[in-house]
């Protein structure tokens, strides 16, 4: 059972979680930028740690994981930034062994929990996020903890497990709020499917369709509350306006595709194609990033083990499997249709669904080598090699923002204390430590375009412009009306720079 994973199979434990600690050691070596995302978290924590509550929310409003990076802050000393980073390969490792932990409560034994460790670790999609600041691997653990902890209920019918089900829920919820899209629908269906006999059946599975349908209506919130800045104390006092406002925006938003798609094809918005268009080309663009997160190469042993009825997966939980893929995948499909585009982060709770076919498929493969050899032999080595391949996409996380990190840095060691800051990028700023990061802290390029051209520049004590390749035509401009030579410039490889000035 889940919570006896350490102890019955404690080598493979320590050591999946020893290898995840030296993979998010790897990725912050290779990118110890921090993210955009996480200056908002850290200044959050920053804020939480000397119990300033108001403020940190002020900063960010959805706070539980901010709480968890100044907790881990304030008890251990170390810099919110350092905090945060321990924090989060302290939950990628819970991520690493509560997908074992899945792994095992379908069925796995042996063998196959040391493949599905191997599988997670490997991961390109999962490992691609290791050097981010972000919360959302919070959710995916809690995420594969409480499928661990609802599945094992689901084949004994234990109610401890349903309890700690809900309580792992509940944390994942506190982390992204689409966890509350499987906090209300899998665990009424799991009660009613084990306590639903004689006369307490119809009202059980009465209580279960309600929930799978307030469920169903509560899939758009998760992104209305991130747009409309929803906190968490508001989206509890008035949940049902807040439903109906998520779904007014779906709504606007899938007007204004269409509105677009009018544009382009004159008279289409009101034909009877268009909806039917709009909708194909969102699921083949979900079914493509799904295909890039789930990886190319463990997408087609998924295929092959769908079409050769290879789903080593029980009887006794496959339906509860299925209906899980079917909750994610709604969250995925309604947040292309509002956007009609998918962050890379969305699909991996469902990406992480369906992994767990691939270790049952090579344990399989691994049998048949063992009985039949040669035979089977070089099938086992192709898909070894390939799967090679496709983690090392992961294991390259190198990116090109350390002239960011390094102009923020020299203006942390040569500008006066209370010295003023103007800039258009974030990192730059909070590595120069000069302003408290907020919201709106870093000017877009317009707004650095139009303090040069009013003069306005020369009223900071330092200006310093991030000009990416893309917009360096407007180099010449700008020093005809500026007028003056950078003290410093810092640049990358690809040609983006950041010039500093320093107004006399």
């Amino acid at each position: 059972m889940p919570h006896h994973i350490l102890a019955h199979h404690r080598r493979l434990v320590l050591t999946a979680t020893a290898l995840s600690v030296l993979l998010s050691l790897w990725a912050l070596y290779l990118d110890p930028v921090i993210n955009v995302d996480g200056i908002l978290y850290i200044e959050a924590a920053a804020h939480f740690s000397l119990g300033e509550w108001a403020a940190g929310i002020s900063v960010y409003k959805w706070p539980f994981y901010s709480l968890i990076i100044g907790s881990v802050s304030y008890l251990t000393g170390l810099s919110g930034g350092h905090a945060a980073y321990l924090v989060n390969a302290g939950l990628y490792a819970l991520v690493i062994v509560g997908f074992i932990a899945f792994v095992q409560v379908l069925g796995g034994r042996g063998r196959v929990l040391w493949l599905a460790g191997f599988v997670a670790l490997l991961h390109p999609e999962l490992n691609m996020f290791r050097s981010f600041v972000i919360r959302d691997v919070g959710y995916w653990a809690c995420y594969l903890w409480s499928l661990a902890f609802y599945f094992a209920y689901a084949r004994g019918g234990d109610a401890r497990f349903l309890l700690a089900g809900v309580a792992v829920s509940l944390a994942g919820f506190l982390f992204r709020i689409e966890g509350i899209v499987l906090l209300t629908v899998l665990p009424a269906c799991l009660y009613a499917h084990h306590s639903g006999e004689g006369k307490r059946a119809a009202p059980v599975l009465l209580a279960a369709a309600l929930a799978t349908g307030a469920a169903i209506a509560a899939a758009p919130l998760w992104q209305y509350v991130s747009e409309a800045n929803v906190s968490i104390g508001s989206l509890l006092e008035d949940p049902l306006a807040h439903v109906a406002g998520s779904w007014a925006m779906l709504g606007d938003s899938l007007a204004a595709r269409l509105a677009a798609l009018e544009k382009e094809f004159p008279g289409i918005a009101s034909s009877a194609a268009a909806m039917p268009a709009y909708l194909a080309t969102v699921l083949a663009m979900v079914l493509l990033e799904l295909l890039k997160t789930v990886g190319v190469v463990f997408s087609g042993l998924i295929v092959y083990a769908f079409a050769r009825r290879k789903i080593l997966i029980p009887d006794a939980v496959r339906s509860w499997w299925w209906l899980v893929i079917g909750i994610q995948g709604v969250l995925v499909l309604q947040f292309a249709l509002s956007n009609f585009f998918l962050a890379k982060r969305y699909p991996v709770a469902l990406a992480l669904t369906l992994l767990p076919v691939v270790p049952f498929l090579l344990e399989d493969i691994w049998r048949r080598c063992e009985a039949y050899g040669r035979r089977y032999a070089w099938r086992a080595v192709a898909i070894a090699l390939l799967i090679g391949i496709q983690s090392l996409d992961g294991l390259d996380v190198a990116t090109s923002k350390h002239y960011l990190r390094d102009a923020g840095l020299w203006l942390r060691a040569n500008a006066p204390p209370g010295a003023s800051l103007y800039s258009n990028d974030r990192i730059l700023i909070y590595y120069s430590g000069l302003e408290e990061v907020r919201r709106n802290a870093a000017h877009t390029w317009e707004e650095a375009m139009q303090e040069i051209w009013t003069d306005n520049w020369q009223s900071h004590d330092y200006f310093a412009l991030v000009m990416t390749a893309a917009n360096r035509q407007n180099e010449v401009l700008l020093f005809r009306r500026i007028k003056a030579e950078p003290v410093k410039t810092f640049a990358n490889d690809e040609g983006d720079r950041v010039l500093i000035f320093r107004p006399e």
